[in-house]
């Protein structure tokens, strides 16, 4: 199992309060299965995330497979959270 944490400052939930609890499952569950699935990367000047879909959301995330850690970076709705990654 990997330990999830939240990029300081991202306030991963607030934003989408009326599915807050459904995306904390689908986190619990990122970090419960992280090294039986396989992550999809993001490409151009987002190399080096990685995003898991749920629904019209997208999390934003990176993985460091040595210290079993996963970083949320972004939590919204796909047109926009993209450019606001980096």
């Amino acid at each position: 199992m990997y330990t999830v944490e939240y990029d300081e400052e991202e306030q991963p939930l607030r934003a989408v309060a009326h599915v807050q609890d459904k995306i904390k499952k689908k986190i619990e569950w990122l970090g419960k299965n992280a090294e039986s699935i396989q992550h999809d990367p993001l490409i151009g000047e987002l190399q080096g995330f990685y995003k898991l879909v749920w629904g019209a959301f997208r999390i934003v995330y990176t993985i460091d497979h040595n210290s079993k850690k996963i970083m949320i970076h972004r939590i919204g709705p796909r047109g926009s959270i993209y450019p606001k990654t980096r």
